[in-house]
């Protein structure tokens, strides 16, 4: 009887050391999961804070080749890596992993190598070694974590709203550009989209380089055939594009809201105008019309004829139609959008329109080829 329960003793010990062991092993096996499940966990956290930085570093390199300063490309994009945190320390990108290319847009593809001039895409990559609690000792995590952003800087803006007007042929902005680089006007060729470098040569223009007016019944520069005054237009477009009928607005008065940006009862006017739309002119005279627009919405300075100045201080920077003129034709007639361009309105005179050519930036959809209007897309 003793003996019995002496050996039953001994089992429930052993029981229990097996149990205690069992244990043990299952708490270390849940702790190793949990450790391991936190490593990648924590992995992804600073990878997807990584990727945020590259985005943003690659948009800001991406936005300064838009600029004057082009070769800041680098120091723009490294400002905004370091804006971001990364396990609330700061991020740190290095020269090398900001590379200047060439991104090829139905290729997808990003061709490293290529001058701030010519460049049309900054790609960033971000490294930092990766921390973990166990499955970097097992040999389960990468030794370092690397991101990578591409951002496209360049592609033409194919429609835009708010649109002003006023169409402008495009024969006047490429004159500009081929005396600038010095090449002859071809009347073939330059009905040909901008290319990059032409849009960096607008850059590097002087005003009086990229200064141009329209006037009163006829153009300055070139004879388009068009009837009316400083190119006017009706708005929204009479067909766009996909054949889609409109029906613009006519008169003085509905020309003048255009210009202005809002109507009579003080609604905001903005149309929407993209290329292979087909514009009615206004064939009465816009004078009058003009000169109320201006003055009272553009230019608000005390004499907006001297100079013309918006409400900041700063010249209005209007968005309006190119188009190439297919022969003189007398009445109303139509003219079809070849490109989106801008200028900046810098003197209104009572006679003509002054105003200088500028590439600006936009939130309009890409399109092919490469107008004044552009914006910046992460693309990988």
């Amino acid at each position: 009887m003793h003996r019995r329960a002496r050996q039953h003793r001994v089992v429930l010990r052993s029981r229990r050391g097996v149990i205690a062991l069992f244990t043990v092993l299952l708490f270390l096996a849940m702790m190793s999961v949990v450790a391991v499940v936190l490593d990648f966990g924590r992995m992804q956290f600073m990878r997807n804070q990584m990727q945020t930085a590259a985005d943003a570093a690659a948009l800001a390199g991406a936005v300064q080749l838009l600029r004057s300063s082009q070769a800041d490309y680098a120091t723009e994009a490294q400002t905004f890596a370091q804006a971001n945190t990364l396990l609330g320390s700061s991020i740190v990108l290095n020269d090398t992993d900001v590379v200047l290319g060439t991104w090829t847009s139905p290729d997808r593809i990003f061709t490293r190598g290529a001058s701030p001039s010519t460049a049309n895409a900054v790609q960033v990559t971000l490294r930092h070694n990766s921390t973990s609690i166990l499955a970097g000792v097992l040999g389960w995590a990468p030794k370092q974590l690397a991101v990578r952003s591409v951002a496209w800087a360049g592609p033409s803006v194919s429609q835009t709203r708010c649109m002003k007007p006023w169409a402008i042929p495009y024969v006047n902005l490429r004159g500009r550009i081929n005396s600038y680089l010095g090449l002859p006007d071809d009347p073939v060729t330059d009905t040909a989209s901008l290319s990059q470098s032409d849009v960096q040569a607008l850059r590097e223009m002087s005003d009086v380089q990229r200064t141009f007016t329209l006037k009163i019944s006829r153009w300055k520069d070139i004879d388009a055939g068009m009837p009316g005054n400083f190119g006017a237009v009706d708005l929204p477009p009479v067909k766009a594009a996909d054949g889609t009928s409109g029906t613009p607005g006519t008169g003085g008065a509905v020309y003048q809201e255009n210009i202005e940006g809002v109507d009579g009862a003080g609604n905001p006017v903005c149309w929407t105008v993209g290329v292979g739309d087909e514009l009615q002119t206004e064939t009465g005279n816009m004078v009058g019309p003009t000169d109320k627009g201006v003055t009272d919405a553009l230019c608000t300075q005390t004499d907006p004829r001297l100079n013309c100045l918006g409400a900041d201080g700063s010249n209005p920077i209007i968005k309006s139609a190119f188009f190439i003129p297919d022969g003189k034709t007398k009445g109303r007639t139509t003219v079809i959008v070849s490109a989106i361009g801008s200028f900046k309105l810098t003197k209104w005179d009572g006679k003509q329109i002054t105003g200088v050519f500028v590439p600006v930036q936009d939130k309009g959809p890409v399109g092919t080829g490469s107008t004044t209007l552009q914006r910046v897309v992460l693309v990988k």
